[in-house]
């Protein structure tokens, strides 16, 4: 009797099953970006790029995560504003299906410029050297710290744009200043060479 019944059943399914065709896939969407990693200082220019999406594609929907959008497989879009934002990729094939991926775009603000000059540049033992660095900027803010770092195995971090050390031991020194900015960006490294001489030979 279970048999018979089976059987029914699956002479029953049989043909619903072929009333339908096999599943449809929708397209599959890639975003290329350029540079990669996306992440610089603003204004910033992105180059994006889905032409490795696959599928029968008859559309590339773009929202850059700015408030704005744009069209096509290849464009390019300018981020005024320092901020983490998130890009959406939507492509629609010509059937009706769609895809969906996303990236990240990185915007900070621009890396503040450290800068400064020693004086003297030559001095005995014991004696100070002044170091101004009032020329450092920031492009979009203001320097908000001074870190220094003067060869001999001590560093200071000041407020203002000035500071003084004096040196032990003679010798050749190199004194290294990195800017901090509000937002916490740093500097590349400006050195600047100092000597540290003898009492008797300055002709004190």
């Amino acid at each position: 009797m279970r048999k018979y019944l089976y059987a029914i059943l699956s002479l029953a399914v049989l043909p619903l099953a072929g009333c339908f065709g096999p599943a449809t896939t929708g397209p599959r969407a890639v975003i290329a970006t350029d540079p990669s990693p996306a992440q610089g200082p603003y204004p910033f220019t992105v180059a994006f790029d889905a032409s490795r999406s696959q599928g029968d594609i008859a559309e590339y929907l773009w929202a850059f995560g700015d408030g704005t959008t744009g069209t096509g497989h290849s464009l390019t879009h300018t981020y005024e504003k320092r901020g983490t934002y998130t890009v959406y990729l939507t492509v629609v094939a010509r059937d009706g299906t769609t895809g969906q991926t996303s990236t990240t775009v990185h915007v900070h603000s621009q890396r503040p410029v450290a800068r400064f000059t020693i004086s003297p540049p030559s001095a005995k033992v014991g004696e100070p050297f002044w170091f101004d660095a009032s020329t450092s900027y920031d492009p979009d803010g203001q320097v908000a710290e001074y870190l220094w770092n003067f060869g001999d195995g001590k560093s200071e971090t000041t407020t203002v744009p000035y500071a003084t050390h004096r040196y032990g031991e003679t010798g050749r020194y190199t004194v290294t200043l990195v800017v901090k900015d509000e937002e916490g960006d740093l500097s590349d490294p400006e050195l600047r060479p100092l000597e540290v001489v003898r009492g008797g030979c300055c002709g004190n």
